[in-house]
């Protein structure tokens, strides 16, 4: 061992020359003189953990990745999620008998040589896309069967107007019922398929007096419709199955009226021709300004509201004007011509005149 310590002598010098050139002895595993990367003090963020994931080079100046882009190379946008398609609008239900009233004011084309009348029914259902029905017990009763044959040929008119010229020299009537266009007798017409409407007339029977107190004239107004509108069809006037009465309802003014569907038409037409008029002559005043007809002997009979609210009495019976002694109080109408009084212009004169 003694032979050969001098082969540590060079050993020893170097361990006595390091710490005289500045080296510790932790340099020696890092001849390079890289520092040593410091401990995180907390986990890194996922962003710079994908970054690492695409940079192997540890370049930190470089912006972090989103996970998003790391599957997309290229750096385009996310694809956005596709919004749920919308499901088409639904829509408005037309109900049967609107559908009927639209059909009814359609153009018609009718050519038939001795067509039986249920064919025709049949056709007019296809032609038109509605139900369409014959009240068979009602035509047995006039002793006509569905095999009625029917002659026609019409072009370019509506189909009201084209079934009005076929029911018409057999005695048939046609309605709306049960959401079917149903082709039936005049008497079945008349006692089986009455309907029941309200009509909104505010502006047609609401006045004011010289006093700008407002006051409601329906009198004015059934007149009109009872005595030009098929007067025997009204109870009042001749014991007719039709009925109109006064329906007021808040500031609104209406009529309920009960009647065939063809005199309904008429009803509807009447009032639309008044507003018309109305519309065209109305002194500018709302309402119109119209003085209260004094109780008179045309009111005879009847219980019709007074202007305070309560039913007005009867007036008795000039001589000669009514009925006889006895014969209890007359149906409206029945008691001779009416005096004049104001038409529904407000004033403007005419009377009923102007029907």
């Amino acid at each position: 061992m003694s032979k050969h310590w001098w082969l540590l002598a060079p050993a020893l010098v170097v361990l006595l020359a390091l710490p005289a050139l500045g080296i510790r002895a932790d340099d020696e595993e890092n001849p390079f003189g890289v520092k040593p990367a410091q401990a995180a003090a907390s986990p890194a963020p996922v962003s710079k953990l994908f970054a690492a994931a695409n940079d192997p080079f540890g370049d930190e100046s470089a912006p972090a990745v989103s996970p998003a882009s790391a599957n997309d190379p290229f750096g385009g946008e996310p694809a956005q999620a596709a919004a749920p398609a919308k499901a088409p609008a639904r829509p408005a239900r037309v109900s049967a008998e609107n559908q009927i009233e639209r059909e009814l004011d359609a153009p018609a084309a009718l050519d038939f040589d001795e067509m039986p009348l249920d064919q025709v029914v049949a056709y007019l259902a296809e032609a038109h896309k509605i139900a369409v029905q014959i009240d068979t017990r009602a035509l047995d009763e006039m002793g006509l069967g569905s095999d009625t044959p029917i002659t026609c040929h019409l072009k370019g008119i509506r189909l009201r107007s084209a079934l009005n010229l076929i029911c018409r020299p057999l005695d048939l009537k046609y309605t709306i019922s049960d959401e079917v266009l149903l082709i039936t007798s005049a008497e079945a017409d008349e006692g089986n398929y009455l309907l029941t409407r309200v009509y909104d007339v505010t502006d047609l029977v609401v006045f004011q007096d010289e006093k700008h107190v407002r006051w409601d004239d329906y009198d004015t107004l059934i007149d009109a419709i009872q005595t030009t509108l098929s007067p025997d069809s009204w109870a009042e006037v001749s014991g007719g199955l039709g009925q109109i009465r006064e329906a007021p309802l808040g500031q609104a003014r209406g009529l309920v009226v009960t009647q065939t569907y063809a005199r309904h038409r008429q009803v509807a037409q009447l009032l639309a021709d008044l507003r018309r008029l109305n519309r065209e002559n109305r002194v500018p005043s709302d309402p119109p300004v119209r003085s209260r007809p004094a109780p008179g002997p045309w009111m005879c009979g009847e219980a019709r509201t007074a202007p305070g609210g309560a039913p007005r009495p009867a007036q008795p019976v000039p001589p000669g004007a009514g009925p006889a002694p006895g014969a209890g109080p007359a149906p409206r109408g029945a008691l001779g011509p009416t005096p004049p009084s104001p038409g529904l212009m407000g004033g403007m004169g005419g009377g009923m005149g102007m029907f």
